[in-house]
């Protein structure tokens, strides 16, 4: 019976992962099968060997096709008979959604539908049902091995994803499980692992492709986890995407935003997107926001978006942010106010009304900074003023 005819073929082919030598020997083994398969004559006594090592019958063997489906194109009946005794898939469908006796109806080979006849195989297409090509349980060992390497990239190991690709998983199809769909770059890359993402790029993973949803790669790594955003591992992987290829005429270095692009909504899917200073405050990157906020030139953080009511989710005010992040003192300062002392006021009742956020500003203290602040740029613009 093949492997995926078990009531757990995931589980089954997961543990079997947990084996480095396993693993490989079943690599090895389906290599030498597609290799027989593909030679002219087909090489049967190498077949037989690969498939006695515990290659797998139903494995995609040439553009999508079978290797039931091979050797009946090929209208190879010993190689038909040698796989058939190992209990291939014979409802796998091809490309166009054709199963094994199909095919052999199509090419009006007799032998070989008497054959499949008595293996149980039935006709689809022959039957009157239209393929579905979209449907995710459609059977299909492609499917199937792409599922493991969703699985794999999610919580296996990079060994594990590099078993699942020379397994023969496609390294660009999006998981259909998820909606929005991604391919499994975008995950690697969301869940921070710097092996899996190059594992991926090196086995051709498109750095341009989207989401069902038309998210970006680098649209997907702002919705790392709070721990990842900005770790040193995260702007390697963002460097190494760019190296690989990725570019976009509206995406910036995250080392290199300023004030106006902080300002411009980030793309999560959610309800409603908020901004991206909002969505890094309220993700731990309260001090990265400050560091870019205050640059040379950078537009000034007003009153106005301070005291903004959050409508995304996260709640409350931009304020009210920096208070649970415990960054109110970086906000009350010369380098943020830049001299508009009156306006850094104005904040006073709403800090105060907050028990929390009062504790982390010292009003007087804050105000004598950015008035002599002022006053030293007054005194630098006219020296010859007594001030």
């Amino acid at each position: 019976m093949s492997e995926w005819d078990e009531s757990e073929p995931h589980e089954k082919r997961y543990q079997l992962a947990q084996d480095a030598g396993s693993a490989a020997r079943v690599v090895a083994a389906d290599r030498q099968m597609i290799a027989a398969l593909l030679s002219n004559p087909t090489d049967l006594k190498a077949l037989r060997a690969a498939l006695k090592a515990d290659a797998n019958p139903d494995r995609s063997v040439i553009n999508g096709h079978p290797a039931l489906h091979v050797a009946i194109h090929r209208r190879d009946l010993k190689a038909l008979e040698i796989l058939l005794r190992y209990a291939p898939r014979t409802d796998d469908i091809a490309p166009d959604g054709a199963v094994a006796l199909d095919v052999a109806h199509r090419l009006r080979w007799a032998e070989g539908v008497r054959l499949l006849q008595l293996h149980g195989a039935e006709p689809r297409l022959a039957k009157g049902e239209p393929p579905d090509l979209d449907d995710i349980y459609e059977p299909s060992y492609q499917k199937r091995i792409n599922g493991l390497l969703y699985q794999m990239v999610r919580k296996g190991t990079p060994e594990q994803v590099q078993q699942m690709i020379d397994l023969g998983a496609d390294v660009n199809a999006r998981d259909p499980h998820s909606n929005p769909s991604f391919p499994p770059l975008h995950h690697a890359a969301c869940i921070c692992d710097e092996a899996k993402v190059e594992i991926l790029l090196k086995a051709g993973a498109d750095v341009l492709m989207k989401s069902t949803r038309g998210h970006e790669i680098t649209d997907t790594m702002w919705q790392s986890r709070p721990e990842h955003l900005y770790s040193d591992a995260w702007l390697r992987i963002h460097d190494r995407l760019r190296q690989a290829g990725y570019t976009n005429l509206f995406d910036v270095h995250p080392l290199k935003l300023d004030a106006a692009q902080l300002r411009e909504k980030v793309f999560i899917g959610g309800r409603e997107d908020p901004t991206l200073l909002q969505y890094l405050v309220n993700n731990g990157k309260a001090d990265t926001v400050i560091d870019l906020l205050t640059k040379p030139g950078a537009p000034a953080l007003t009153a106005a978006e301070l005291l903004k009511k959050d409508t995304t989710g996260f709640g409350g005010t931009l304020l009210d942010s920096f208070g649970r992040a415990g960054k109110l003192s970086r906000i009350f300062t010369a380098a943020v106010w830049q001299g508009r002392v009156e306006e850094m006021m104005s904040l006073r009742p709403a800090v105060e009304n907050n028990f929390t956020n009062k504790k982390q500003v010292e009003f007087d203290a804050a105000y004598q900074e950015v008035l002599g602040q002022r006053l030293k740029d007054l005194r630098a613009r006219a020296p010859k003023l007594k001030l």
